[in-house]
């Protein structure tokens, strides 16, 4: 057949597919060769082509595949559709339903000469109707009911047997892998313009199929899917600049947690067992989330006393070998994820106690450790176990945790020397120029002893530091004015233009000036030279800003008159 040429041998197979399958609907033949019909995929598809004999000259279809320029596999079902219906015996489909064994004249009923009301009185309701009809007469029905409705009859073939839950496994499956094949290149690669596609198709099939079988009690099933949907995006190679993997590690995430909520303990086991598999291995975006899933549920004691072994032997695997970062952050994961089992399984505090206490290179167990030595009272444990880690770290923010934890327990002992010792550090060292510890600081001083104590805390900052939410706290506002002005980002400068504009309006309007002069010194594209015209509309509402701007621009042009797109954006101001 010429126009099977126009397809892949995959399209050509998957068209077939629903062509047997029964999802082409109201076909329509014209005598120019035009054929058009519906068929049923992920949604209702809308499809015309147009035949010269047997040469495809034209195929549309609005399924996102084919808008994107190519032959998709709903062109294919209506190509065969077309054939079997001028040549049946091209197709062996003898157990295809056509509707032609269901007699609409056995439905209707004689006219009768009663009123309407006497007339309703005498339809039976839908409950009665099934009691009184036969078997052959439902059997008949059916056939010619879920014909006309796909999504009829999916919801009816799921709810029959074992057997059909199976082959809706394997349909459903189908439809995954298709939305992935539709969406790749050649090379097996989603791009950046088709991701987004992807994650609406995967989607929509989310909440067309999966949350429906979840609703329906059809646990086992929607783990299954969900499951293998999963295990296929953690291997696709795709560009999701946009995020759409994450979105999609999300809506996973909550189907596997609705199918938690549901299970019973057999499909928990199975669901537990995928868990510990997917843990263990290079799984991509879903790492993250399948050990959420682990260590958010299953709190049943069985499988605490499963986590505790298996935690307890990743763990011993992941010392054996320390090095690098990676090492050590995969060797405190499985530390971490043993302490919550633990405390799950509510374990005496002395067996956790000394559990941390062998593992104290890890932050989380240390800062555990402390927490019991404070609840204990043992505060000069708590304090020596918080120095050494401090000293200890190369991480800044572990050792700003430290930190603040010290500082609390000497502002419990009273121990104001080492509180404020501590609070300098946090401020000047661990974390320079925060404006909560720079408050806390405040307060610890007297109205005349602050300005000097200030002044330490700026010279002790690292070199570099930006001050200037500390400088706004206190209001020291020439301070705020002489760093702004070595700014030359002006959207950083924006951030305290409310304040400096009232307060130093002309050194703002000259700092405006001084940066859009660099700036206009450098060949730029179209785009820059219309965000110079913007700046300029910007410091026409400062005093004097209009004389200002007036000067400027009569300056570049004569100094730039050669360049033509920096006239034409001149123009607009």
């Amino acid at each position: 057949m010429d126009w099977e040429d126009n397809f892949s041998e995959q399209t050509l197979d998957r068209g077939y597919d629903y062509f047997q399958r029964g999802l082409v609907h109201d076909f329509t033949q014209q005598d120019n060769g035009t054929l058009t019909a519906t068929v049923f995929g992920t949604e209702a598809y809308q499809v015309t082509v147009k035949l010269n004999g047997n040469r495809l000259e034209k195929a549309e279809c609005d399924c996102p595949y084919a808008e994107g320029g190519h032959k998709c596999k709903h062109m294919v079902a209506v190509l065969d559709y077309y054939e079997d219906k001028n040549d049946p015996a091209a197709f062996d489909d003898d157990d295809e339903y056509d509707g032609d064994d269901y007699d609409e004249d056995d439905m209707e009923v004689e006219e009768t000469d009663g009123d309407e009301d006497d007339f309703a009185s005498t339809i039976p309701t839908t409950r009665e109707a099934i009691d009184m009809a036969s078997n052959a007469q439902i059997r008949e029905f059916l056939k010619y009911a879920l014909t006309r409705n796909p999504e009829l009859a999916v919801e009816f073939q799921m709810r029959t047997n074992k057997t059909v839950i199976k082959r809706r496994n394997n349909s459903y499956r189908s439809i995954i892998d298709d939305i992935f094949s539709m969406c790749m290149d050649a090379s097996g690669f989603i791009d950046y313009d088709t991701a987004d596609l992807f994650e609406r198709e995967l989607s929509d099939f989310i909440d067309k199929y999966l949350k429906p079988l979840i609703e329906e009690g059809q646990g086992t099933l929607a783990f299954k899917l969900t499951g293998y949907l999963v295990e296929e995006l953690a291997e696709v190679d795709i560009d999701d600049s946009n995020g759409e993997i994450v979105m999609l590690a999300d809506e996973t995430a909550s189907l596997l947690k609705q199918i938690l909520g549901e299970a019973d303990l057999p499909l928990k086991r199975t669901i537990f067992k995928w868990c510990q598999k997917h843990a263990t291995e290079k799984f991509g975006a879903f790492e993250e989330m399948v050990e959420d899933i682990l260590f958010d549920n299953f709190a049943e004691s069985e499988f605490l006393q499963k986590k505790l072994t298996w935690t307890a032997d990743k763990l011993q695997q992941s010392q054996l070998n320390p090095g690098s970062w990676m090492d050590h952050r995969t060797a405190e994961k499985w530390a971490s994820y043993h302490l919550q089992v633990m405390q799950e399984l509510k374990t005496p505090e002395e067996a956790i106690k000394q559990f941390c206490l062998e593992n104290l290179y890890y932050a989380k167990l240390r800062t555990t450790y402390v927490a019991i030595c404070v609840k204990q009272q043992n505060y000069d444990e708590a304090i020596r176990v918080l120095i050494d880690g401090q000293q200890s770290t190369p991480y800044p923010r572990t050792a700003t945790n430290f930190g603040e934890q010290l500082k609390r327990i000497y502002l419990k002992l009273g121990e104001t020397e080492n509180y404020l010792d501590e609070l300098t550090q946090l401020e000047t060292v661990y974390n320079p120029a925060n404006l909560e510890d720079f408050q806390e600081l405040e307060k610890a001083y007297s109205a005349a002893e602050w300005p000097n104590a200030r002044q330490k805390l700026f010279n002790a900052m690292p070199a570099g530091t930006d001050l200037r939410r500390l400088y706004v706290e206190d209001e020291l506002y020439d301070q705020l004015m002489d760093t702004v002005s070595k700014e030359t980002d002006l959207f950083r400068v924006r951030d305290y233009e409310p304040i400096l504009k009232q307060k130093y309006p002309d050194r703002m309007l000259q700092h405006y000036a001084n940066v859009i002069q660099t700036m206009a010194s450098h060949t730029n594209t179209r785009r820059n030279y219309w965000n110079l015209v913007e700046i300029l509309r910007h410091m026409r509402q400062y005093p004097d800003g209009k004389q200002v701007t007036s000067e400027i621009v009569a300056d570049w042009r004569k100094r730039y008159g050669r360049r033509p797109a920096m006239m034409e954006e001149l123009d607009r101001l």
